[in-house]
């Protein structure tokens, strides 16, 4: 099983991209300061919401709690991935 992951610093840029592009779903930036740097956050749930846009599901704490957040096809296809094997840049 092969799971795409942000870490802190790419969920900042993906959302601000998204805020900037005026997307629907973004994540409050004081929140996003707010996690821990050295963590991966994983995506959860994709929705394709069309052929250049992803809407996905991040997972942001153990419990798990997630968040939204839509995002260019391009943007998500580039995100890093951790399978069994390790992770892959």
């Amino acid at each position: 099983m092969s799971i795409r992951y942000f870490t802190k610093n790419d969920l900042i840029n993906a959302n601000s991209k998204a805020i900037k592009l005026n997307y629907n779903r973004t994540i409050k930036e004081d929140f996003l300061n707010s996690l821990p740097s050295k963590t991966r956050f994983p995506v959860d749930i994709t929705l394709p919401l069309d052929t250049l846009l992803m809407r996905v599901s991040v997972i942001i704490n153990e419990k798990p709690e997630t968040v939204f957040l839509d995002m260019d096809l391009r943007d998500f296809t580039k995100l890093k991935i951790f399978n069994e094997r390790g992770v892959n840049a």
